[in-house]
């Protein structure tokens, strides 16, 4: 258990010292040294918090269950938070990733929500999902992304890239698009529900989830079949407006897709 929260944020860097219940320093450091590298040292740093202090200072919503306390030591640099986040877990969790986009397209996407599933680290039960929200400016947007630059132009063609990083930045910018209703990113959408990778198939989930309407909603239906947990989640956490498909992940065989739809089933009855 911490007696102390981490102590301060500045900018892109986030550097605090934790003592722990046995009087044992710990150490998180998140730099950001140019465009093109982070780095993030932990030392004696339980996990939770150091995925608290990664959303914080990267200005991501972060999402998590399952995770033991046990301090964990690492170095990782990265050209971005997603890959940070990769190193820290080091395998040892399912990563869901959504991309968002600046304002000024100019900028291309950003990561922007991220989820962990414990359930594949072997260190704890599903338990409740946790939700790390970072500090925002004065607008009520958050204070630190980093932009990873995508020329619009190319984005259909880059969501038919080998690489299905590259395939899924794109689905994701594709949603955000000013004509993302024009049938042809539609059907790349709609397409990529059925992609080999995971990582695109749930960023189709939450781009399409964003037209609202009857094909969206049966892509959605079919999408809480997948066979990969990452997928289902996104269904959940896309469907928002279908509490019928919420219902119907409460049976689902993943004690975390379950939990997580439990969860939104009774904020959409509270409200």
């Amino acid at each position: 258990m911490l007696k102390n929260p981490i102590l301060a944020i500045c900018g892109c860097v986030l550097v605090s010292t934790l003592t722990l219940a046995d009087g044992k320093p710990a150490v998180f450091s998140l730099t950001q040294a140019n465009v093109q590298q982070m780095k993030l040292e932990v030392m004696q740093t339980p996990l939770p918090k150091a995925l608290e202090g990664i959303a914080q200072t990267a200005g991501i919503t972060l999402h998590y269950s399952g995770l033991s306390g046990k301090p964990v030591n690492a170095v990782c640099v990265g050209q971005s938070t997603k890959q940070i986040l990769e190193c820290l877990l080091d395998k040892k969790a399912s990563l869901v990733f959504r991309y968002g986009q600046e304002k000024a397209m100019a900028q291309g996407n950003v990561l922007v929500e991220a989820w962990v599933l414990g359930s594949d680290t072997g260190q704890g039960g599903a338990g409740d999902m946790v939700t790390v929200k970072p500090p925002v400016d004065a607008g009520g947007h958050p204070q630190a992304r980093t932009p990873d630059g995508t020329e619009m132009g190319n984005l259909l063609d880059m969501a038919q890239a080998d690489d299905p990083e590259r395939r899924a930045e794109a689905i994701a910018t594709l949603a955000l698009h000013r004509q993302a209703s024009a049938p042809a990113i539609r059907n790349v959408l709609e397409t990529a529900l059925t992609d080999k990778s995971a990582e695109v198939r749930a960023q189709a989930v939450s781009a399409l989830a964003k037209y609202g309407d009857a094909d969206a909603a049966a892509g959605l239906a079919a999408a809480l079949q997948d066979n990969d947990v990452s997928v289902r989640l996104m269904v959940v956490d896309s469907a928002d407006d279908h509490p019928a498909l919420l219902e119907q992940a409460l049976n689902d065989s993943d004690e975390t897709v379950r939990t997580y739809a439990s969860t939104k089933l009774e904020a959409l009855a509270a409200r």
